[in-house]
């Protein structure tokens, strides 16, 4: 299981892959991997957070029971869990989302992201 470090590492790449100009709000042709990639980006803040507590998860599965059970990442569940159910429309259902939706769903990231205490 990766370390803390390790989790906040691939954080940090997932924000700058982000920062790309391929995946601007405005004009992306990918709006489906830019909601992936903030789900990921939150995923491994997560895992950063449970990692703390001696707890690493297997399966979204999992970690969704982790985020509940644990007080500091209680508060943001219902971000994550929405992020969650995006992410999965993105892969799976092939939604179409448009910048004022992704604009919505980046809000939530940043709500974790700022619970979390990393910018």
């Amino acid at each position: 299981m990766p370390a803390l470090e390790q989790h906040i590492s691939q954080y940090q790449k997932n924000k700058q892959l982000l920062e790309q100009s391929c995946f601007d709000i405005e004009n992306t042709d990918y709006p489906e991997w830019v909601v992936t990639i903030l789900f990921y980006t939150a995923v491994h803040l997560i895992e950063a957070e449970l990692a703390k507590y001696s707890q690493h998860c297997l399966n979204h599965k999992t970690r969704n029971k982790a985020v509940i059970a644990v007080e500091n990442c209680k508060p943001i569940f219902p971000e994550y869990e929405t992020l969650y159910r995006q992410s999965k429309k993105a892969r799976y259902d092939c939604t179409i989302f448009t910048p004022k939706k992704i604009k919505q769903i980046w809000s939530l990231f940043e709500r974790i992201e700022s619970h979390l205490k990393v910018s």
